[in-house]
């Protein structure tokens, strides 16, 4: 009992949760004020790409499956930041942008924004 006391403790105080509360709620304010198109399934494809990527790198990697709130935080922030109305840019953006938290590391901590080396590889496209 006291190790699960510990775990939640830990958990609320997980400062992820917070970033996607206010990710999810600026995705929310700019599609219901401010009249973002609201592509749903380019929303989708960001989301459950990023948290595939992200559980599959987990897998071979680490096995801490907690990362998949990172996965998510990437995903919102290129649901905000990245408008396109291509499924596979989306799905390539989401990839690439998780990979490369694995792939572009230094000291063990990946040294870039995830979210902008996806936006970079589309741009650069």
């Amino acid at each position: 009992m006291k190790t699960l006391i510990r775990v939640l403790k830990h958990e609320i105080n997980d400062p992820r949760y917070f970033q996607i509360i206010f990710l999810g709620s600026f995705l929310l304010f700019g599609i219901s004020y401010l009249d973002w198109d609201a592509n749903v399934l380019t929303y989708s494809v960001f989301i459950a790409i990023a948290i595939i990527t992200q559980v599959s790198f987990a897998f071979f990697t680490t096995k801490n499956y907690a990362s998949i709130k990172s996965g998510i935080i990437t995903a919102l922030g290129l649901c905000l930041l990245l408008k396109t109305g291509e499924l596979w840019v989306a799905s390539l953006g989401a990839f690439v942008a998780i990979s490369s938290k694995y792939i572009l590391r230094l000291r063990g901590k990946h040294i870039f924004n995830p979210a902008n080396i996806g936006i970079i590889v589309y741009i650069t496209d």
